[in-house]
This record gives C-alpha cells, sequence and structure tokens, in this order.
C-alpha cells in the first residue's frame, strides 16, 4: 500500500516563540532565540551563550502533578503534540486510537540525568530519589505523549542526535505510507541542558556569538 501523506498540524516550542503562529512571525521578523545562558553558570566554558526556552509554563498543556514530575523533555514533547493537534483543529476524542508517535531526540531527558550526576559527584547518590531513574531513558518521551492522548500505536524514539527529528519524520511517513497506522506525531525533542553544552564544547564546535552556517567566518554550531 502506497498512500498519500500530509502534515495538518505543527506544534513549536521553541527559544523565539511557543506554538506555530508565534515562532513563524519570529522567523519572518528574524527574531533571534540566542542569548546568554542563565539555567546554568557558564564560567568555566569557553562559549556563553545558547537558545533556551524561557517563559514555558508546562501547566497550560499538562496536570500540575505532571508539571513537577515529568522531564523538561517530556513536557516539551508534550505541548508540542497538544499544540499541533490543536492547529489540526482537532481534538484528542477525533484522533483514531492506533494513531503513534515517533520523536528523535540528542540527549533525551538530559536534565534528570544531570540530577543524578550532581547526586555521584557530590557523594549524595544513596540520598537520590529511586523515582528519577525510569524517568532517564529517551523512550519514555514519546510514551509520555500516548499516555497523555491516549494513543495506542506505534511508539518509537530515534536517539540519532543532531539528525533525529528529521529521521523520525521520515519513519512516521514510513509507517503512514506503508499502511501500519493512519496518523502519527512526529518531531523532536530536547531541553536545553549542561550535559549538551558541555558536550559540544569539548568538541570545539561551538560559536562563540551566533550561529552563521553559510557565512565564510562561520565558526560553529550552538546548542538550543
Amino acid at each position: 500500500m502506497d498512500r498519500r501523506v500530509v502534515v495538518t498540524g505543527i506544534g513549536a516550542i521553541s527559544s523565539i516563540g511557543i506554538g506555530c503562529d508565534e515562532f513563524w512571525q519570529a522567523l519572518l521578523s528574524g527574531k533571534s532565540g540566542i542569548s546568554e545562558v542563565e539555567s546554568f553558570d557558564t564560567a568555566a566554558f569557553p562559549t556563553h551563550r545558547g537558545g533556551e526556552v524561557k517563559n514555558f509554563d508546562p501547566s497550560r498543556f499538562v496536570s500540575q502533578r505532571k508539571a513537577k514530575i515529568l522531564g523538561r523533555s517530556s513536557l516539551f514533547a508534550i505541548a508540542a503534540a497538544k499544540l499541533a493537534l490543536r492547529d489540526a483543529h482537532l481534538s484528542p476524542a477525533d484522533i483514531r486510537k492506533h494513531t503513534g508517535v515517533c520523536l528523535g531526540t540528542t540527549m533525551g531527558e538530559a536534565k534528570i540525568f544531570e540530577v543524578l550526576n550532581e547526586a555521584w559527584i557530590n557523594d549524595t547518590l544513596d540520598d537520590a530519589k529511586s523515582s528519577l531513574i525510569p524517568r532517564i531513558p529517551p523512550n519514555v518521551i514519546p510514551g509520555h505523549i500516548a499516555a497523555e492522548l491516549g494513543l495506542r500505536g506505534p511508539n518509537y524514539i530515534i536517539p540519532t542526535a543532531c539528525a533525529a527529528g528529521n529521521y523520525a519524520i521520515g519513519y512516521a511517513y514510513d509507517l503512514i505510507t506503508s499502511g501500519d497506522t493512519d496518523m502519527m506525531f512526529a518531531g523532536g525533542a530536547d531541553a536545553f541542558s549542561r550535559i549538551a553544552f558541555c558536550g559540544f564544547n569539548r568538541l570545539l564546535s561551538a560559536a562563540p556569538q551566533s550561529c552563521q552556517p553559510f557565512d565564510r567566518d562561520r565558526k560553529g554550531m550552538l546548542v538550543g
């Protein structure tokens, strides 16, 4: 079976806007989401800028309880999925139960891993909550979307770093054209993290000020 695939809704949680309209208008106006990093101290790093998502209120999208216990990447993913659903003029009740999720990620729930890593460094790992452990595997991210929306279709995480979101969209396309499912949520989810920031700085691939991919004087990429 070979079926036509269309994009019916878009959801965006980004450093230049939350929601499709805000994101698009920011792109048209040339707005930059790059600023000095505020979520942790960058004094020990050679660069100090990145694209952090600010003014994100998870309680707009999930219950207060879930807002407190879910990782930030999962919260971004759920919010983006619900915004895409709204953009498509659909409600959760309109979604067929065999609708699936295919997401890409670089670091998964890195913020949770950071908590455990800090506890290990400070020799307080025995005091760390054991409930954090099951929240680390990246496959929990699409799982949380499915649980929130009641989806029972295919559920995948593709952890292939910078290309992950594109792979996820491509695989979702394959699942629909092959007839394995009728509808998919597809994209990528990552929260700004010290781990990713450190990694790209250690690789000497982080630019000091801005990302200029088509400039002859380009100096690297920026984490967002």
